[in-house]
């Protein structure tokens, strides 16, 4: 992969193919051309999910397709069940799911991440309709789970459950203030913190959003010009800015670490 202005130039069998890719408010898009054989492509969505897959694949057969996520049905299953799938299940040692039930309704909450509802396929698995996961409980006899697998991007990870209360949820220790909407302007845009883990920065009636890759939207309050929070996770961001108020990097702190992240689009 090469970068020219404004472009991305993927060269494969000697053939180069230039693009361009974005998402913003929740639609992406690609646009390409290959000089070699004169062919160009455009490909708008209306969904966060990317289409990178599909434009190549138009400029280059050869290109595989990603495998399409699978429909799934939500089916309606006694509540009382959920009694027994209550708990926190580890996964990793400072990576926990926290369960609950609210209502009729069953929700997993990931260690840094916001409470979302699972919908039931069947008495024993889940999925989300936020991201593209699923999870699968082991109950035992009496219907009580002893242990769960969360399936997301293609890999199976089991968790044991957990002995003990919850930790109590935590309280923002930040104070909102009122910032001029204008700024966010020069904030919006997609940045990159890892390979595959991006923030795409979006603003709508006056307010500031963030999503990471395969997560919900969430919004952003200010604690000053530069400085957000949320309220759904313990989470700031801070935006490094240029004499024009263009963010050129931004930084996210949480869990105890900050993660910088420059700007990509």
């Amino acid at each position: 992969m090469e970068i020219a202005r404004g472009w991305h130039i993927l060269v494969k069998d000697d053939k180069e193919v230039f693009w361009h890719n974005g998402g913003t408010a929740g639609y992406r898009s690609i646009i390409g051309f290959s000089p070699k054989t004169g062919v160009g492509m455009v490909v708008l969505s209306n969904t966060s999910i990317s289409v990178d897959d599909i434009g190549q694949h138009l400029l280059d057969s050869s290109h595989p397709l990603s495998e399409p996520s699978k429909k799934r049905d939500a089916i309606s299953v006694n509540p009382k069940l959920f009694e027994g799938l209550v708990g926190r299940y580890q996964l990793a040692p400072k990576f926990i799911l926290t369960v609950t039930a609210e209502d009729g309704h069953l929700f997993v909450q990931a260690t840094g991440q916001p409470k979302a509802e699972v919908f039931a396929e069947s008495e024993t698995k889940y999925f989300y309709k936020v991201v593209d996961a699923q999870i699968t409980f082991d109950t035992d006899a009496a219907g009580r789970a002893t242990g769960l697998t969360l399936h997301q991007n293609g890999q199976n990870m089991p968790g044991k459950r957990m002995d003990g209360d919850a930790p109590p949820e935590p309280v923002s220790k930040y104070e909102e203030v009122k910032v001029d909407a204008a700024l966010f302007a020069g904030y919006v845009g997609r940045y990159q913190l890892a390979p595959n883990f991006i923030l795409t920065v979006t603003t709508n009636d006056g307010h500031l959003y963030t999503q990471a890759t395969k997560q919900p939207r969430f919004e952003v309050f200010a604690m000053s010009e530069k400085e957000y929070f949320l309220k759904v996770v313990d989470a700031r961001i801070t935006f490094v800015t240029d004499g024009a108020g263009k963010a050129t990097s931004l930084t996210l702190h949480q869990n105890g670490m900050d993660m910088p992240a420059k700007r990509i689009e």
